[in-house]
């Protein structure tokens, strides 16, 4: 089992890659937001609210298996000049996956803490705050824990990686990286009921993010450490997420995409580098049109704000011995469709 709880807390590197229809001629502006040799700066996301940028991600000595990682939260008016706002910390527990999320105009953040004995975790945690002018304190995030596992730590029984609102009822796709992949689902945020439709664990599903289209329908990105990314629609009869197209990266960190239109998806993520692409929903035809960093890289976060593409990532590809914060602008007139 242990190796299998390092498989849930390690990225894989990867070295080469080839993509379909790639777009070369994408023109991208990359601003380094962070650096500080020696630190690792990861695990971002990003959103615009209250006539503003927020941008969160973890900060430690080590990708995992060192200090605990400290929250930070950054804002800015123009996406240009970021200050810190706010970092989150709790004694004993590593914090790291910010993300934020929106319900009925109402801005929260969602954390992740693990706790470890020695390399061994011993215990899985989740927090929320709430935005109204400033960050409130952490509350605790809670899961019904009805699945039977084999896991041997204690606390939450899986880990809700993004929390997504819609129609007033929050989201989650959580894993617990040895045999649990299930949907979540909550009407105030903090407590989660699992779903009782058991889901393939084929090839090790774990980050998934899920969001909405203008209709209302559910749709997910799915990481499998073992196998091509998922793209999946939430099937009301069956009530489950169905696949219907795999994107061929396998072990695609970070999985993240947001809905251009409802014919087109932007998608993100990271397969040796970070990928930016076009997904189309009509013909389940892609394309991706730019890649950037390396090595330890990814977990993206995702913006449409004045007909531009915001995205923030990381990567180690310009730090010594950590990995830095980027954003990258892409203006939607200069993609192809």
């Amino acid at each position: 089992m242990k190796l299998k709880i390092l498989n849930f807390l390690l990225i894989i590197f990867c070295f080469s890659c080839t993509a379909q229809d790639e777009d070369d001629k994408t023109n991208a502006v990359t601003q380094r937001i962070t650096y500080s040799d020696g630190l690792s700066n990861a695990f971002t996301d990003l959103i615009y609210f209250d006539k503003q940028f927020f941008l969160v991600y973890r900060e430690s000595d080590k990708h995992v298996f060192g200090l605990n990682g400290v929250i930070k939260l950054l804002n800015s008016a123009d996406g240009e000049k970021w200050k810190l706002v706010k970092e989150f910390s709790v004694d004993g527990v590593d914090l790291r996956d910010p993300k934020f999320s929106v319900n009925n105009n109402k801005l929260m953040l969602y954390i992740h803490g693990t706790t470890f004995e020695g390399k061994n975790v011993s215990k899985l945690t989740d927090y929320r705050v709430k935005y109204s002018n400033n960050w409130n304190k952490l509350d605790n995030v809670t899961l019904d824990n009805k699945i039977k596992t084999a896991a041997k730590f204690t606390g939450n029984e899986a880990w809700p990686w993004r929390v997504t609102w819609a129609k007033g009822k929050a989201y989650s796709l959580g894993y617990n990286g040895l045999d649990i992949f299930r949907l979540y689902s909550s009407d105030d945020g903090l407590f989660f009921k699992s779903s009782d439709v058991v889901y393939s664990n084929v090839a090790l599903p774990t980050e998934a993010t899920i969001a909405a289209n203008s209709k209302g329908d559910l749709y997910a990105l799915v990481r499998r450490n073992y196998a091509s990314a998922l793209f999946q629609k939430y099937n009301v009869e069956k009530n489950e997420f169905t696949t219907f197209a795999e994107l061929p990266f396998t072990n695609f960190t970070g999985p993240n995409f947001i809905f251009l239109n409802d014919k087109y998806v932007l998608f993100t993520g990271a397969y040796q580098k970070v990928l930016i692409g076009l997904y189309n929903l009509e013909t389940n035809e892609y394309k991706i049109i730019y890649r950037f960093g390396c090595c330890d890289c990814g977990y993206p976060g995702m913006v449409i704000k004045d007909n531009v593409l915001w995205v923030s990532s990381y990567s180690s590809h310009e730090t010594k011995g950590g990995s830095s914060i980027y954003i990258t602008k892409i203006k939607l007139d200069d993609i192809a469709f």
